[in-house]
């Protein structure tokens, strides 16, 4: 008995074979039958009667052959329909397949670009922090010199100021002893005290 491939072609290389042997056999049973039919219609009857009961036994594996070959034929071809869906299914599997690997590549594209955005933000952000940052340093470097440059001018008119205020004071207290001065040429002069009588 020679080997089957797997799948549906066993099955059809056996229906084949069986199929074969059943048309081979249903002319002999109708030539057993005839035969027997005959051999009971002569004499000697029981002289006949085993071969025709081997006929009918022989007449009888043959109706099982023909009812086995028939049961295998709807047994290859329900195996033929589980095996059409089954690629069916399996190709709808595939297409499945492709349409969730088409949205993964689709997702992992979209995942780069977004990384590769977040990438420019983020090196954008840091350089604008570290221009603020310089800025705001550069600010409050000139704040500190302005600060330092205002109290220094403070400084030196608070200086000026005392300055001037003893300049004034010296001034008066000048004015005031000239004025003392002054008053007392005045009263040594001749004719003061005439003036101050009258």
């Amino acid at each position: 008995m020679g080997r089957c491939s797997p799948g549906a072609s066993c099955f059809h290389r056996e229906g084949e074979s069986h199929l074969a042997i059943r048309f081979q056999v249903l002319p002999n049973i109708a030539v057993f039958l005839s035969l027997r039919e005959e051999a009971r219609t002569r004499s000697g009857w029981f002289t006949i009667a085993p071969m025709l009961h081997d006929l009918d036994q022989l007449a009888a594996r043959i109706g099982q052959m023909v009812q086995r070959t028939r049961q295998l034929h709807a047994e290859r071809d329900a195996l033929r329909i589980r095996l059409n869906e089954s690629e069916a299914e399996h190709r709808a599997l595939q297409a499945r397949y492709a349409e969730r690997e088409a949205e993964l590549l689709a997702l992992s594209s979209r995942a780069r670009e977004h990384d590769s955005a977040a990438d420019l933000l983020r090196a954008e952000a840091q350089r604008a922090e570290a221009a603020l940052r310089e800025e705001l340093a550069r600010e409050s470097a000139d704040r500190h010199a302005l600060e330092a440059r205002a109290s220094a001018r403070e400084a030196e008119l608070q200086g000026n100021l005392f300055a001037r205020d003893n300049d004034l004071q010296r001034l008066r207290l000048a004015a005031s002893s000239a004025r003392e001065r002054i008053d007392a040429v005045l009263a040594r002069l001749p004719g003061a005290a005439a003036e101050e009588q009258h």
